[in-house]
């Protein structure tokens, strides 16, 4: 489905059956948070992916911010966004 906010972005989130969220840009799964809340970052990709990144975050997690999935992305990490645990990817 795409975006409620940015309906004619090239991206889109896909709710599986188990409750899972996949965030697409163009045809690249750029963040999936699975069915327990960790959210893990394939990658950052394009200024235009950046900016998409951003549009999802206001509508699915809005408490986190680009810069969180930056530091998130180069550190390795993945947080859960039920609890705020960080563990290693």
């Amino acid at each position: 489905m795409k975006l409620k906010n940015h309906p004619y972005a090239q991206c889109s989130v896909r709710v599986l059956l188990d409750g899972s969220i996949v965030f697409t840009s163009y045809s690249t799964d750029v963040i999936y948070i699975d069915k327990d809340g960790w959210l893990y970052v394939t990658g950052l990709y394009s200024a235009t992916t950046r900016k998409q990144i951003g549009y999802f975050l206001k509508e699915y997690v809005p408490f986190l911010s680009f810069q969180d999935i930056k530091n998130l992305y180069y550190n390795s990490r993945l947080l859960n966004i039920y609890t705020a645990e960080i563990k290693n990817a």
